[in-house]
Order: structure tokens, then sequence, then C-alpha cells
């Protein structure tokens, strides 16, 4: 069990540069595949030739590892220090994404992906619990997010070329490399610190589970938006009458808005509490999706996913935390992977169910689901600044 000068070593560490960035190179790489997505759905189709229904459940399968892996690092965080939980699920990532350069064959495939997934979800569960327990976590967490973006902008970039010269095979060897340098990274610079039990009085009480579980639900609803519309957000663009080529550079231009809405939380912080910049974010996303209902142009697509990753990359560090705001003792922030893991993975899954000629009904059903995510963390919000009346706007 972690000791009270352990603690206090940790967090004195977690201040530290050297391993703040480990750590959000370590999540970052866990959820790489997932921020790649549209670029491996690429993959699938001209290299496999993949049914729109085969990618939904794929991407379904791999996202719900991503969620499962998260449960999972609850216990494991239990059993292992950071520095071998995180070298184990990077060594398990880099295994399964080998072994999809020799696959082709989709039942394989899923099985594999949904390995990498499981993989990522431990990686990426334990760094979010680490960022929750800094000083200034909205900050923090945008950081995160902007690494994300940056890796996500970079890949889908690089990515249509790599398809062209190496095919999907390509993708999953530079997956690879990534992941065994940051193992190296992670040997170096994360210390043999093990998480234990918080102190008798000191975790969550029935007030703080409720909260954490209202801001959990919000997030279920935020990812399952997320993960329906990023899972199509190519062929969204091709069944428009755009080439690869167009789709995938409007989709890269666009993720230059994730990045710019990710530096904004950066430069705010909680300046202007987490209420108005969620409502600001959240709105963009949704013109985002009545531009796509409306019909689009090339430039118009552009407009739209850089819309709607701005409010993407905006949006998620002030949930995220928001829920570090309410949690106590840590499990909340450890089950919140597996919260996205499986809202994003819901989300293709809806969205399979429901395409009938063309998305328009993607658009409407994600819609909602933003709307629903806004009230729950708006009512989070309202009732802690009801309770705590001395407190800043949350």
């Amino acid at each position: 069990m972690e000791t009270n000068s352990t603690l206090s070593e940790l967090r004195q560490n977690l201040e530290s540069v050297r391993l703040l960035t480990t750590l959000i190179i370590t999540g970052t790489l866990g959820i790489a595949s997932f921020l790649a997505l549209p670029s491996i759905i690429l993959g699938l189709v001209s290299d496999l030739g993949f049914s729109e229904q085969q990618l939904g459940r794929i991407s379904t399968l791999q996202l719900l590892g991503l969620g499962l892996g998260s449960v999972a690092s609850v216990k494991l965080l239990r059993r292992l220090d950071w520095r071998n939980l995180a070298r184990s699920g990077l060594a398990l990532m880099l295994i399964s994404d080998f072994a999809c350069i020799l696959a082709g064959e989709f039942v394989l495939l899923s099985v594999l992906r949904f390995i990498s997934g499981f993989a990522g979800g431990v990686c990426i569960s334990f760094v979010a619990y680490g960022l929750g327990q800094t000083v200034d976590k909205d900050r923090n967490f945008a950081y995160f997010l902007t690494a994300q973006v940056c890796f996500a902008i970079i890949a889908i970039f690089t990515f249509s070329s790599v398809l062209d010269l190496i095919g999907l095979s390509g993708i999953f060897i530079f997956f690879c490399i990534l992941e065994a340098l940051a193992i190296i990274l992670v040997s170096r610079f994360i210390p043999p610190i093990r998480w234990g039990k918080t102190a008798p009085g000191q975790g969550n009480d029935t007030y703080h589970w409720s909260m954490c579980a209202l801001v959990l639900l919000g997030m279920v609803f935020y990812f399952t938006a997320l993960g329906g519309i990023w899972t199509y957000i190519a062929p969204i663009g091709i069944a428009a009458g755009l080439s690869e080529q167009q789709t995938g550079s409007a989709v890269s231009i666009g993720l230059f808005g994730g990045l710019l809405g990710a530096y904004s939380v950066a430069l705010l912080h909680a300046k202007f509490g987490r209420a108005l910049p969620m409502i600001t974010s959240l709105g963009l996303q949704l013109v985002a999706l009545l531009i796509l209902y409306q019909g689009f142009s090339y430039y118009f697509f552009i407009i739209a996913a850089a819309l709607f990753c701005f409010g993407w990359y905006m949006y998620i560090p002030y949930q995220f935390a928001l829920l570090a705001t309410f949690d106590r003792d840590g499990r909340p922030m450890l089950l919140l992977n597996a919260v996205a893991g499986f809202g994003s993975g819901l989300g293709p899954a809806i969205v399979a169910f429901i395409l009938v000629d063309g998305f328009s009904r993607a658009y409407v059903i994600c819609a909602l689901f933003l709307a629903l995510a806004l009230t729950c963390h708006l009512s989070a919000i309202v009732i802690r600044k009801a309770r705590l009346p001395g407190v800043p706007a949350a």
C-alpha cells in the first residue's frame, strides 16, 4: 500500500516535466489507433474491401477493448507498479499491432484490434488517473489533448501517403516503432510506484460517488456521439463525392481546429469556469453536424471537421477535470476511460444499425447524445455550486 510519504513524493514527481511528458506520451499511444481511425478505416476499405457494417464492428470491438482495459487497470494498479503496468500495456499493444501486419481476415483482425484496444485502455487509464492527481488538472488534461491532436494531425497527414506506398500494414509498422520507443522512455522516466487505498474517511462518500456517476454518464453520451461520427468521418466524405485524398486532407486540416481547441483550454485553465466553455465547444460541434446534415462541398467539409474537432478537444479537458473535482480516491478517474471506451464503441454500433440511404440519421442521433452529455455535466456544475455556494463556479 502507498504510504503518505510515498504519496507526497508521487505528487511532487507528477509536477516534473519529464514524468508529465512521459505520461502524456504513454496515454497518447494508448488511444493512438482511435485518433488515426479515419486512416485505418480507409486502409480497411482500400486494402481489404470491408463493408460499412464490418468497419463499424471492428471499431466497436477495438473501442470496447479500450473500455475493458480501463476496467482491468483498476485491479492491475493494485498489483503492478506504474512502470511495469505501462510497459506491459505498451508491450501488448506492440505484439497485437505487429500481428495485424500479417492478418487480413475479418475475424482475426477484429480480435487483434480488440486486444490492442484492451492494452491501450490499460495505458490511458492510469495516465488519466495520474494527471487527475496533479494540481492544475485543466491545464494538464489540455496538454494531454494537445498531444493527442498533434499526433492525429501528423498521422492523418502522413498515413494517406503510407497507404498509397505500403498499404494498411505500413500504419501498423509505424505504431510498432512508436510503441517500442515508448517502452524505453517509460523504463527511464516512470518510477516504480504503486497505487494504494485511500486512508479511512478520505474516500468518496455517497454525494461524491453520485456526482462522479452523473459526470461519467455524461461522458457515455458524449463519447457515443464522438465514436459515431469519428468512425465514419472518412466514409461521410467519400459518400459526398470527395476522393480519398480529399477526405484525408480535409480531416487533417480540420484537426488543426482541434489543436486550437485543446490549446485554448491550456491558456484559459478555469479562468471563466467550466460551464461557459463547455456550452460554447459543444455548440460548435452541433453547428458542424448541421453543415454535414445539409450537404457540403470540399471546403465546407473542412469547416465542419474543424468546428467539430475544436469543440471535441476543448470539451474533453473540462469534463475530465470536472470528474477529478468530485473524485477523492481515484477510482472514478480509473474508470473514466472504461466509460469513454464503452461510449466510443457504442457510437459506431448504433450508427451502423441505423444507416439507411446516407448518414442523415447519424447526425441527428449524435446531436441528441451531445445534448444529453451537456445536460449531465451542467447539472453536476449547478448541483456542486448549490451545495457549496462559497466555491468558485466549476
